[in-house]
């Protein structure tokens, strides 16, 4: 008869804790949708960044990129591939497909501004387009502005509050951007980025 009441007592306790997995999965379950449902898209930009994610930004021009987010600032989006440095307006970015693995977290959400986010915890939301673009005038990046369809190639020279000037190539005439008004930034320089 022993034997059949620890039977029994053991079959509870099983269940006990099939019911205690179940409970716990749902809570999981509520709690992830709980912070999904408050997330908004910049927070999306901030987990892909600290995961260290490859995605690709879906900008509103109609490009694609396929990067890995870096930091992401107040109105600003930096990504990374291969020798150059992506620097996307916020407002530009449509969408974000993350590709492979769910990755592992490289930053935090307070982090501050290093030079388009080098240190790993980039994700300070004070930081604006201006900032990163400020980082790079001494080293005289070449740069590719798109403004929408339009497209300006040269060397960036000076940044001032919300205006980054550009020596054109061929003429090399200065051409004066408004920061705000850029769908995206590409600065190459193999030796520099």
């Amino acid at each position: 008869m022993s034997g059949e009441v620890e039977a029994n007592l053991a079959a509870d306790r099983a269940a006990d804790l099939v019911t205690e997995a179940a409970a716990e999965r749902r809570r999981v379950r509520l709690g992830r949708r709980a912070e999904a449902e408050r997330s908004t898209f910049r927070d999306a930009l901030v987990d892909v960044a600290e995961r260290d994610l490859t995605v690709s930004l879906a900008l509103r021009s109609g490009r694609t990129h396929r990067v890995r987010v870096t930091s992401v600032g107040a109105d600003v989006v930096v990504a990374a591939f291969e020798a150059t440095v992506l620097v996307v307006g916020l407002d530009a970015v449509v969408g974000v497909i993350a590709h492979g693995d769910r990755g592992t977290v490289r930053g935090n959400r307070a982090g501050q501004y290093s030079r388009a986010g080098e240190n790993g915890a980039g994700q300070n939301s004070e930081w604006r387009m201006g900032d990163i673009m400020a980082g790079y005038v001494d080293e005289r990046p070449r740069i590719t502005v798109s403004l929408g369809s339009d497209h300006l190639s040269g060397t960036l020279v000076a940044v001032g509050r919300g205006v980054a000037q550009v020596s054109t190539d061929g003429l090399g005439e200065i051409a004066y951007v408004r920061l705000d008004s850029t769908t995206e930034i590409s600065l190459s320089d193999s030796s520099s980025v």
